[in-house]
């Protein structure tokens, strides 16, 4: 753990006891501080907010399954903003100029649209003309009726 999760960590253990004690139950010997926050709870808690996965109560609630999100979570988010202040989303620094192709080469682009192929044209092997085969040539076929008739006779 690093030392913003270590003060975040403890943070939160010094809440809950501060709470317990708060609620009248500072002496509990059996749970302890544990019965607000548990520990299993508290260490998920830390961890998502490293993640910068908890940002309000609602995602608190639905990451942790926390029993007393609704009721105490406003507190654990006072205390993780603390400890990780929310960064912002626009920076001081100049933007920089887009990088431009200074080189020759051309860019090809990853992905490429398939293109659309073109019917295949048909060449008889008979007589040689586009849009037919030699199984359809009339030429072919008079020559073989005419072969055909000679063994007939």
């Amino acid at each position: 753990m690093t030392a913003k999760e270590l003060s975040f960590q403890q943070a939160l253990e010094d809440w809950r006891v501060q709470e317990m004690l708060e609620c009248g139950m500072g002496k509990d010997d059996l749970f302890g501080a544990q019965l607000i926050l548990a520990d299993p709870i508290l260490d998920q808690i830390v961890d998502l907010a490293h993640h910068s996965k908890i940002t309000n109560i609602i995602s608190l609630k639905a990451q942790t399954d926390w029993r007393y999100a609704d009721r105490f979570g406003a507190k654990v988010l006072a205390i993780l903003q603390t400890n990780y202040p929310p960064t912002s989303l626009f920076t001081t620094r100049p933007l920089e100029r887009p990088l431009t192709n200074t080189s020759s080469t051309r860019i090809v682009p990853l992905i490429q649209s398939n293109p659309v192929k073109k019917p295949r044209t048909t060449r008889c092997s008979h007589c040689g003309q586009v849009g037919h085969i030699s199984e359809f040539c009339c030429a072919w076929l008079n020559s073989r009726s005419v072969t055909f008739v000679e063994y007939s006779l």
